[in-house]
């Protein structure tokens, strides 16, 4: 009988350090600082909705609202709300496009 006795009483400390210890943890993260970080593009290879459209030789609205009311298939990646593109990416997709204005 002592040794069940031990035993319940070392699952219940284990499962009251589990819940303390997690409730520390959640209160130590939601007191960090919620910083929002502005990673610049360094990479001459990767472009800006900007850029891009620069780089096209068409203006940023064109672009936008190409990307976002058709499917020509314009490689992008949107991250945290921001279209990120690559120049190889684009080259690539001018070389092995064709669109039909008429």
């Amino acid at each position: 009988m002592k040794h069940e006795n031990k035993l319940v009483m070392a699952l219940f400390i284990l499962s009251f350090s589990i819940l303390l210890g997690s409730i520390i943890l959640a209160v130590s993260i939601n007191s960090l600082p919620n910083k929002v970080v502005n990673v610049e593009m360094k990479n001459e290879n990767v472009l800006s909705l900007e850029e891009a459209a620069d780089y096209l030789g068409i203006t940023t609205m064109s672009l936008e609202k190409t990307i976002e009311t058709t499917s020509i298939g314009i490689p992008f990646f949107k991250l945290e709300g921001n279209y990120i593109f690559t120049k190889k990416g684009l080259d690539e997709w001018l070389a092995n496009t064709h669109i039909d204005l008429d």
